[in-house]
């Protein structure tokens, strides 16, 4: 069926349903179609004309649809008039039963109070389109034609096994001579992705030197780096504390035009250099612990 035809039956049905007065109590399921065939797709209106303060919901990929099968969903937007809600759906079926006649009734829930109610609807049905009627097989013409069609071998598990058993043998060959050297590579690579996450949190931090929450968040991410790769809580210690722990008249410096900035609101010309010392520091560091990380790798 055309999609203009598919559309052209669900505006009608929503029209019809629309219709119903505002003391409907039954949601409202109709086929789209007048026929089906095997294996092909079917259409099925479900609608609900329901109090705008009602929480509806409509059955799912997980309903059982017997005779049918569930292919897929589309919801209709909810239409609101005259103190009354219109909720719709539209799901496509395929069937692979021949009863001449089969039937669908479909509920719709209605969320109460910590519970639902489950309201059916009259059941529709639809007309199976036989493919091939029973004179026709009683054509002689007909079974002298019949062949049998060829079926495809069964899968060999057998040799899959015997391929996988060859693989797995393989890596694990593979990963006893180097697995040692994949491991030191891959802890590497990983220490090496954190120092570079850093350096673009804090380069990010530090675009505009006018900034305060910009300056504080340098510093933040400055901190907890160290912090990282020294060990130690540097993310709780005052400047005073930091200097302690790191000796150093340039980072003295670079700190107090920071801290100046954070808390005294005084935005210098110096700290884009202050910024360029703190990331020096930090970059020392890094060095030195990766070289020690390293050396604890290899032993």
């Amino acid at each position: 069926m055309k999609k203009r035809e598919l559309t052209c039956r669900i505006l009608t049905a929503l029209f019809f349903i629309t219709g119903l007065t505002a003391y409907a109590q039954k949601p409202k399921g109709v086929f789209l179609q007048d026929s089906l065939s095997v294996g092909k797709p079917i259409n099925f209106s479900l609608s609900y004309l329901h109090h705008p303060s009602q929480d509806v919901f409509f059955p799912d990929s997980t309903y059982d649809f017997s005779p049918f099968r569930f292919v897929s969903e589309t919801f209709i937007t909810t239409k609101t008039q005259g103190g009354k809600s219109l909720d719709s759906v539209v799901y496509s079926l395929v069937s692979y039963e021949i009863d001449s006649i089969q039937r669908l009734r479909l509920p719709v829930y209605i969320l109460g109070d910590g519970d639902s109610l489950k309201l059916f609807g009259e059941a529709d049905s639809v007309f199976f389109k036989e493919m091939v009627k029973d004179k026709d097989l009683e054509n002689e013409n007909l079974r002298a034609n019949l062949r049998y069609s060829e079926v495809n071998e069964d899968i060999d598990y057998p040799k899959i096994l015997y391929y996988l058993l060859i693989v797995l043998l393989i890596a694990g060959g593979f990963l006893f001579l180097f697995g040692n050297f994949i491991s030191i590579q891959y802890r590497l690579w990983l220490f090496n992705r954190k120092h570079r996450e850093f350096v673009v949190s804090f380069k990010k931090s530090t675009r505009n030197p006018a900034d305060v929450a910009g300056i504080s968040q340098a510093v933040i991410s400055w901190k907890k780096h160290i912090e990282w790769l020294e060990q130690k809580p540097f993310t709780s210690l005052t400047t005073q504390e930091i200097l302690k722990q790191m000796p150093n008249e340039r980072l003295e410096d670079a700190l107090k035009e920071v801290d100046s900035a954070i808390y005294g609101g005084v935005i210098s010309t110096q700290i884009p250099f202050a910024f360029h010392i703190m990331f020096d520091v930090a970059s020392d560091i890094f060095k030195k612990q990766r070289s020690i990380f390293k050396e604890k790798l290899n032993k």
